[in-house]
């Protein structure tokens, strides 16, 4: 029950630290949303008219949010053993990993899908860089992996 209150801690944590990043991120790339080229490309949730997003916006971003951060806990709680490193560093590499498989392919498919600029693309890709690399670090220093694995280093050499 310990665990499930921390894992429980490193998903709001997780949250916390997406938002702050999406709207630093946001403000950096504001040209692009207030663009008039690509209005057509921003869902009905997030412009439904000219202007800011509305209020409900920030609730399913925050559903969302809270959703992702519970499968990128839960996984680590079930594979994050098998991850290189020890704490800290294990968290860091489980959040590359992410990255890598989940976002960075994600990221690639939207040229072939949306007409989207490159630069806001690439800012989008910081983005989601550090927040899989803060959330995998909390959740391996909240969390503990349901196996842990023991490495034994000998010094035995067999010579055939």
């Amino acid at each position: 029950m310990k665990n499930f209150w921390k894992a429980l801690l490193a998903v709001v944590i997780m949250i916390v630290i997406a938002m702050i990043i999406n709207t630093v991120i946001a403000q950096f790339t504001m040209s692009y949303y207030q663009d008039p080229a690509y209005f057509s490309v921003w869902s009905k949730l997030m412009m439904p008219a000219e202007g800011p997003p509305p209020a409900s916006f920030f609730w399913y971003s925050a559903l969302f949010q809270l959703i992702a951060a519970a499968f990128f806990v839960l996984v680590y709680y079930f594979v994050g053993s098998a991850v290189p490193g020890r704490k800290a560093g294990r968290g860091v590499m489980y959040g590359i990993f992410v990255f890598l498989i989940g976002s960075l392919p994600g990221f690639l498919s939207l040229f072939l899908l949306i007409n989207l600029p490159f630069g806001i693309v690439l800012w989008w890709l910081l983005s989601g860089l550090i927040i899989s690399v803060l959330a995998g670090l909390f959740t391996a220093l909240l969390v503990k992996p349901k196996h842990e694995v023991k490495i034994i280093k000998t010094t035995e050499v067999e010579v055939k």
